[in-house]
């Protein structure tokens, strides 16, 4: 198993032993479960008919709603694994100071899955952010060499890449795991998407005058080039999501570390709680942004 420094009792961190009748602490992560356990059922319900909906239906068999769906598996996973082992983690560690059966095993794993769906879900907003930009730098281009498979296939390696990465960090470089991904998640996870995004408004201001002339001389490039705009905003909309949700709330506890560390164990599960929130968010900024899908969906269930 993967072990770090300063461990304590039952191999745990220091940080996240629990005091023995800490009723302040057990009422925070009751209050936890309470909230993440309805929001897992729904991370992992919304997302799969999210999937469904576009297999099914062949007007959605597109490249950037398939990749939009390689974020929705990994937040389906997410619901289904890494939130229920956050919840029976928070409620396990109270018994840490009494039997240590179990303590370790679910830290690894709560850990490894956490690391494994948030990586995988920022690899998939910046394959998107990929191929958002390239669709609005060269829109006619974009539509003639890429097709469904080739999406198909950036989902599959960004999931694998992922995979291939974390266990090795989680399983065999298990003194320090988490340095080397904290790093290149802040390096291209973080800026890659960001760099592109920027990118995305210079060929929308490039492109202003070439629409313009389009919407007189080809109307079909002019609609080719709204339709490109408005998914890549769409998928703005959900990376500024993702990334807010993901780094906000830590960046900010660690900037007031100081002055809330006798608080720490009471706001730092929620931080996490906020990270796994992101998978049952998602799926409402897909139905809210995209009609098609939310329609789709709705046939689905009714």
């Amino acid at each position: 198993m993967a072990s770090g420094g300063n461990r304590s009792i039952c191999g745990l961190l220091i940080q996240d032993v629990i005091p023995v009748n800490d009723t302040a602490a057990f009422i925070n992560d009751a209050v936890l479960a309470a909230v993440n356990a309805p929001l897992c059922v729904f991370a992992f319900l919304s997302n799969l008919v999210a999937i469904v909906a576009v297999i099914k239906t062949p007007s959605l068999h597109k490249p950037s709603t398939i990749l939009l769906c390689g974020l929705a598996l990994a937040d389906c996973l997410t619901g289904v694994i890494s939130q229920p082992l956050f919840i029976a983690r928070r409620l396990m560690i109270h018994r840490a100071r009494i039997s240590c059966d179990y303590q370790l095993e679910l830290y690894v794993l709560h850990r490894f899955f956490l690391r494994l769906f948030c990586f995988w879900s920022f690899a998939n907003l910046t394959v998107m952010s990929f191929d958002r930009q390239y669709a609005l730098s060269k829109p006619l281009q974009y539509r003639a060499n890429v097709g469904n498979i080739d999406a198909v296939k950036k989902v599959a390696f960004a999931g694998v890449s992922v995979a291939l990465f974390v266990v090795p960090t989680e399983f065999v470089l298990s003194s320090n795991p988490l340095v080397v991904p904290h790093v290149i998640f802040a390096v291209f996870f973080i800026l890659a998407p960001i760099i592109n995004y920027a990118r995305m408004l210079i060929s929308i201001r490039q492109h202003r005058n070439q629409v313009i002339d389009a919407v007189a001389s080809n109307q079909q490039q002019a609609v080719i080039l709204r339709r490109e705009k408005k998914v890549a905003f769409d998928m703005f909309i959900v990376s500024i999501h993702n990334l807010l949700t993901a780094t906000g709330p830590l960046i900010l506890f660690k900037a007031l570390e100081s002055y809330t560390f006798h608080i720490y164990r009471y706001l730092f599960p929620w931080i996490i709680s906020m990270t796994l929130m992101r998978a049952s968010v998602n799926p409402i900024i897909y139905i809210w942004r995209d009609k098609e899908l939310r329609n789709a969906m709705k046939s689905r269930l009714l």
